[in-house]
């Protein structure tokens, strides 16, 4: 090896000794300074909501504050690009179903998974699909009956891409001929829906009043397992569906290149945040189960979900613009 060869190996050698030093320096008096959480959506949203609730525990437990940046626009993408790069572990990234999504259904997005790395997922929940509760049917096999007996009768309603997949690929599955009717949220859906403008909603809150009171019925949910929210209701998988399995999520991450005693500091502390009755009990309240997992384990269900959503794209066919 030449003196050049030499010299740049020990130079290397050196950088990469000090970096590991300087990280756990940092990670020794972190944080001293407030951190922030980007937020995908606006105050007083479900997401800024859910943010809020880890935020407060999590500013007591670091011993600064820890604030809210919203940053609303193309489902989620903004806010991700406004948090890629910071990696001195001050800048948190609040996200959702969206992340993987994005990366599977649009085209030319600016991240990829590597960008960023999982911390610490807070809840999950399953998309149902909902029905008047005078449709007269109280089963899936019932509504499928229905719909395939009177081709392009129905119509079902949407308030993003998860219930859209998970109805054409009961369509797809079943022969179903129904029409899509999207909405900007799920209470002008469901309004609809119990109205009698639309057959189905598919996107539906187990936590929807609607369903708490009687006037709409949830008929599965697209969940591994059944929710605690409403136990009675089976998954898609138990009434014949076994692929359609599609858990909507929530969680932390950080740009990647965050120190890794910074990573397990706040997975730590985010999952503890989120194991607290207390907190789950909250997390209850806003349709969702608390999903304590921390960052191997948030990876891991990030990993799985993508490859799901790539197989709900091939099958389907749907396409966001």
């Amino acid at each position: 090896m030449s003196r050049f060869a030499l010299a740049a190996a020990a130079a290397i050698s050196s950088l990469i000794l000090f970096s590991g030093v300087a990280s756990a320096q940092q990670a020794a008096t972190y944080p001293n300074k407030p951190v922030r959480i980007i937020v995908p959506g606006a105050p007083g949203g479900l997401s800024d909501s859910l943010a809020r609730l880890v935020s407060e525990p999590l500013g007591a437990a670091l011993g600064q504050p820890v604030v809210l940046d919203n940053k609303t626009g193309a489902d989620g993408t903004v806010a991700v690009q406004f948090s890629k790069g910071h990696n001195d572990g001050y800048t948190l990234l609040y996200h959702y179903t969206a992340y993987n999504q994005n990366l599977v259904f649009r085209q030319g997005m600016p991240y990829t998974p590597a960008d960023f790395i999982p911390v610490a997922q807070i809840a999950v929940s399953g998309t149902a699909l909902l029905v008047s509760a005078s449709l007269g049917v109280n089963t899936l096999a019932e509504f499928v009956k229905l719909v395939k007996a009177s081709p392009k009768k129905y119509a079902y309603g949407t308030a993003g891409i998860t219930g859209q997949i998970a109805m054409e690929f009961l369509a797809k599955a079943e022969g179903l001929d129904i029409a899509n009717a999207p909405y900007k949220g799920e209470a002008p859906g469901v309004t609809d829906l119990v109205g009698g403008q639309i057959t189905a909603f598919s996107g539906g809150s187990l936590g929807s009043p609607f369903v708490t009171s009687g006037r709409a019925k949830a008929l599965a949910v697209a969940s591994d397992t059944r929710s605690t929210l409403a136990p009675n209701v089976p998954t898609y998988a138990e009434s014949g569906y076994p692929d359609l399995v599609l858990p909507s999520w929530t969680g932390i991450f950080v740009p990647a290149g965050t120190p890794p005693e910074v990573v397990r500091r706040l997975s730590d502390e985010i999952t503890r945040i989120v194991r607290d009755p207390e907190i789950a009990k909250k997390i209850v309240g806003f349709g969702a189960q608390a999903a304590p997992r921390g960052s191997a384990e948030f990876s891991s269900f990030l990993e799985q979900d993508l490859t799901r959503w790539k197989k709900a794209a091939t099958v389907t066919g749907v396409k966001m613009p």
